[in-house]
């Protein structure tokens, strides 16, 4: 799903029938060229109501509510009081052209922006598109590549009006959250959709809620939201409400020992419960062999990041490359238990290599051992390794 807020073709679908409409347009898109594009769309838009504005939706769905805050005269007056059934071909083609040319984009990369965002060629040139690339440029402080990276991940920002979208949501993100022009160009990099949400509705809606239920200071809610800026677009009730009710409740957890947790791994509010926090503390407590939900939330408390590790592709090869190392599953999982951060190591740059340079230096590969491959700086390892072969006389 698209969140409303992009004026031009991603709003709200309530039917099966526009469903189906925006599917065959969309594949359309794929297997075509930008000329027969275009003309698949204007023939598709002359039938169907898949480019309607805006609909009523229901109160209930956050992810909806509020996050688009300009009116259907201010939309109108984006598209350049233009719509895909009133142009010729020539029209559309010069338009892709002089963005193509401004943003130096390939061929390829221009038809996949239209094919994202197809009424970007509705809009003109002169009075709306060279505006709000000067504009997102400057404010947002990007040089060329940038801003064609930023428009490429998300060329419905072409769409918003700067009036209404663009400059009150940069406002709010150095007003409200006290975010320096760099961390805001940052941010917008990672998550250019924020600048669709309105102010007075999604984001404020999530930062507030953040605060108070994570019982977090403004500073707090700031650093979060700049490790995670997609928290500014989820949906209270339907995602983050019911990620911590689940991890409060799985783990039994005091809201303090919640709040601390979801502060350093912000994260989490991102994961899916069913794929990925159920089946990663289901593999904490059989791998490690802890005996209660206790026992799981020391682990998880002091390496909430765990959430975040692939089983297949670090845990378990990390579990097997320690017992291994020991020669003692016991031991191993003694050590993994008492020091989870051992997982965060990588296996490939920092153990393995460790493990060889230990051996060949005469180390003794033990649970001490262990810990030292994984946790030591390079500096302190190199040292190690220098006091072992002083010690041998080598």
């Amino acid at each position: 799903g698209f969140p409303v807020g992009d004026a031009f073709g991603t709003s709200q679908i309530k039917s099966s029938n526009r469903c189906a409409s925006q599917y065959v347009v969309l594949n359309k898109c794929i297997r075509s060229s930008r000329a027969s594009f275009v003309s698949s769309v204007k023939s598709s838009n002359s039938n169907s109501d898949v480019f309607e504005e805006k609909e009523s939706y229901s109160e209930t769905d956050d992810w909806l509510s509020g996050s688009f805050s300009g009116t259907e005269d201010s939309l109108k007056s984006e598209l350049g009081q233009s719509n895909l059934t009133t142009q010729d071909d020539s029209v559309w083609e010069a338009r892709a052209t002089w963005l193509q040319e401004r943003l130096s984009l390939k061929d390829k990369e221009m038809d996949k922006l239209v094919q994202r965002f197809p009424n970007i060629l509705t809009l003109i040139p002169d009075t709306n598109l060279e505006p709000k690339l000067t504009y997102l440029q400057n404010r947002l402080e990007l040089n060329d590549s940038k801003l064609r990276y930023t428009i490429q991940k998300y060329p419905q920002l072409l769409g918003y009006s700067i009036s209404d979208n663009l400059e009150p949501t940069l406002l709010y993100l150095q007003e409200r959250l006290q975010f320096n022009a760099t961390k805001i160009s940052k941010i917008i990099s990672k998550q250019p959709s924020v600048l669709g949400q309105a102010v007075n509705g999604k984001l404020e809606l999530n930062v507030a809620w953040l605060q108070n239920r994570l019982d977090l200071t403004n500073a707090e809610v700031s650093k979060m939201i700049w490790h995670q800026p997609s928290l500014l677009s989820y949906s209270v009730c339907d995602k983050m409400e019911s990620n911590l009710n689940w991890i409060q409740h799985r783990l039994k957890l005091s809201n303090s020992q919640l709040s601390k947790m979801i502060k350093r791994h912000p994260h989490i509010l991102a994961y899916s419960i069913d794929d990925k926090l159920e089946p990663t503390l289901q593999w904490l407590q059989e791998h490690l062999r802890l005996q209660n939900n206790a026992e799981l939330a020391i682990i998880i408390e002091k390496m909430p990041t765990l959430f975040g590790c692939s089983i297949e592709m670090n845990l378990q090869p990390t579990l097997n490359f320690c017992i291994e190392a020991v020669g003692n599953a016991e031991v191993a999982i003694s050590v993994l238990r008492n020091n989870p951060r051992i997982f965060s190591a990588s296996l490939q740059n920092r153990l393995k290599p460790r493990l060889r340079e230990a051996k060949k230096a005469g180390i003794s590969i033990d649970s001490a051992c262990l810990m030292r491959m994984a946790k030591y700086t390079k500096g302190k390892w190199t040292a190690t390794l220098s006091l072992k072969k002083r010690k041998d006389g080598i």
